[in-house]
């Protein structure tokens, strides 16, 4: 009979650190997906009737990017088969993956447009891998990230 109790208590303590693991994976799990996507570098234009002019990239621009990258739910549409006159433009050089988004593929290039009215909202389009601008819906209001933009003097 003693020599069934060392066994059973390794067997409590193996399943105990089971547990234990499963529940630390399952938490750095989420604690994961909840950060929100890294842009190590954004650079920004404006571009406006085929003119693109460079705007200096802030702490508050750099960091409404991230947002409205985390805030991706749908997309919204087909592919634009022509960018309006005017818009900006931004690039990553190092590519951004979102991983639990609808955007399946890293992303190099994103637009937004400025709205032709007042009753017309910004729009958010991402560059696909065959060079397609596809619109794609976010939480995150775009007009906040327009309107910093425009705090530049743009």
């Amino acid at each position: 009979m003693s020599g069934s109790c060392p066994s059973r208590f390794r067997h409590r303590i193996f399943v105990c650190s089971l547990i234990l693991l499963a529940a630390l994976l399952g938490f750095w799990g989420n604690a994961a997906a909840e950060v929100p996507p890294k842009v190590s570098k954004v650079e920004v234009y404006r571009v406006r009737s085929g003119h693109v002019r460079p705007v200096p990239v802030t702490r508050l621009i750099h960091t409404e990017v991230e947002r409205v990258l985390e805030g991706i739910q749908q997309m919204a549409g087909t592919s634009v088969p022509q960018m309006p006159a005017e818009y900006f433009l931004f690039r990553f050089p190092a590519p951004v993956v979102l991983p639990d988004s609808p955007v399946g593929y890293p992303i190099r290039e994103m637009a937004i447009t400025k709205p032709r009215s007042a009753w017309d909202p910004p729009r958010l389009l991402i560059r696909n891998v065959q060079k397609h601008w596809v619109e794609y819906r976010t939480d995150r209001p775009l007009t906040v990230l327009l309107d910093q933009l425009k705090e530049q003097g743009l």
